[in-house]
């Protein structure tokens, strides 16, 4: 057995958590946020046999893109008193779903 999480962002969410339920594929939703560019994000988690991992896979990477975004550029921790500083703007490629695929060594239900 396998576990898959999938880190996706929140505008793609509903997409994916209905064609993983139109495959007869249950899942559960988290939501997080990012720390690096503070975005809120939602977090899927499947359990699922082997022989289902790529079908899994390809249903979440079929309703995910990858997107650039125009993120500010973080402040500097240290800074002179007085110093002005005039944030520039700085693109970035966000990906359209992180997956992780664990194995399952043992199940407990209580």
């Amino acid at each position: 057995m396998k576990l898959i999480t999938a880190i996706i962002g929140k505008d793609e969410e509903k997409k994916v958590l209905d064609e993983l339920s139109k495959n007869n594929i249950s899942a559960t939703k988290m939501e997080a946020e990012g720390t690096f560019l503070k975005k809120k994000n939602n977090v899927i988690i499947i359990a699922t046999e082997d022989n289902k991992v790529d079908e899994t896979i390809k249903i979440i990477k079929g309703c995910c893109s990858s997107k650039e975004e125009i993120v500010p550029t973080p402040t500097p921790p240290t800074m002179d008193p007085g110093e002005l500083l005039v944030p520039e703007n700085q693109t970035i490629k966000t990906s359209g779903a992180i997956i992780f695929v664990l194995d399952i060594i043992k199940t407990i239900k209580t």
